[in-house]
């Protein structure tokens, strides 16, 4: 979305924008639990239970497509398929500079390796439903639970 895009291109201009958020999301994994966090790098995040939800590229620009309209306004899906390419390609370079990855696929070659869950959300409504919530956080739930009785502290 529009909010996403320009986020980008100030943190682009700006580096300290990143290191104040790395330096925050570096606090919250030290010091909280039981903490959601939508992040393109979650996986940085130390004791986190990390979930990766994928998307295809056209699905991703009709959600974009379908919440513009739900806003009053429209959008071509050529417009959303920029508009998400025009932000990964803002998030890219600021990645490449901050952490050398150059691609998602560099940051991603397989999730599973990286990631507690995984899962495609191309296929449904395209937004994270309560029962898609629930289920994200009772299975987080079991996680922290098998954690804390394996690693007492």
């Amino acid at each position: 979305d529009s909010a996403a895009t320009e986020f980008a291109k100030k943190a682009k201009s700006d580096p300290t924008i990143d290191q104040r958020v790395d330096e925050e999301l570096q606090h919250v994994g030290r010091t909280q639990t039981h903490v959601v966090v939508d992040c393109r790098l979650a996986r940085f995040l130390p004791n986190a239970f990390r979930v990766y939800m994928d998307c295809d590229e056209n699905t991703a620009a009709k959600r974009v497509v379908d919440r513009a309209a739900r806003r009053g306004q429209e959008m071509t899906l050529k417009e959303a398929l920029e508009k998400n390419a025009q932000r990964n390609a803002f998030d890219l370079e600021r990645y490449q500079r901050a952490y050398g990855i150059k691609t998602f696929r560099d940051q991603f070659p397989d999730p599973s390796e990286k990631w507690d869950l995984c899962f495609d959300t191309s296929e449904g409504p395209g937004i994270v439903t309560p029962s898609t919530a629930d289920i994200v956080r009772e299975i987080g739930n079991k996680w922290t639970t098998w954690v804390h009785n394996k690693f007492p502290s």
